[in-house]
């Protein structure tokens, strides 16, 4: 069954694309396209099958070193959240040095820094920590009660290490969340 679907550029990513791209059209358009290939190979967040099941796919995108990368997934990230994805994990190097380089680039990149409440960031490098505390604390970010404006609603990114310890102590915080109602 075809699972591609076309994802449509919102507030999100023109603004992002603006902020990085704004003297390049080319490049502009270019990254725009790639996100939004890239995306569409993705289920669409929260679409069912004619049974009512949602659907899921799983897909792992990955570059070659300084290809862009950054520029790729956090491009990918804003369009996503655009189409209603709210939880995005990053796999962010293999060493505790790249994956806290790629934490800070989308930090600065989506303007997190500076008070954005829209985007919520995690950075797991503590597997010590209670697994609880933190998936109430996503959770929390997730929040998809009705009465919640949009504007407090939080698209969440997780940067991990790519290892298999930390992708086994994510998958234990994930399992206490009700994901549900939330596209990832």
């Amino acid at each position: 069954e075809e699972i591609k679907w076309e994802p449509e550029s919102g507030t999100t990513t023109i603004e992002f694309l603006n902020k990085k791209l704004h003297n390049d059209p080319e490049a502009w358009e270019t990254v725009k396209k790639e996100s939004a290939e890239i995306l569409s190979l993705c289920g669409k967040p929260l679409q069912k099958d004619k049974e009512g099941n949602l659907k899921t796919n799983t897909g792992l995108v990955f570059g070659y070193i300084q290809s862009g990368k950054t520029l790729s997934f956090t491009s990918v990230s804003c369009l996503a959240k655009d189409n209603g994805y709210r939880l995005i994990i990053v796999l962010g190097g293999t060493s505790t040095d790249l994956r806290t380089q790629t934490y800070s680039r989308l930090e600065k990149d989506l303007d997190v820094s500076v008070g954005q409440n829209d985007w919520s960031l995690y950075l797991i490098d503590d597997l010590k920590q209670n697994t609880q505390r933190l998936a109430s604390q996503i959770e929390s970010d997730l929040t998809t009660r009705e009465n919640v404006p949009e504007e407090y609603k939080k698209t969440v990114i997780i940067t991990i290490l790519k290892h298999w310890q930390n992708i086994e102590f994510l998958n234990s915080v994930l399992k206490k969340i009700d994901l549900k109602k939330t596209g990832t």
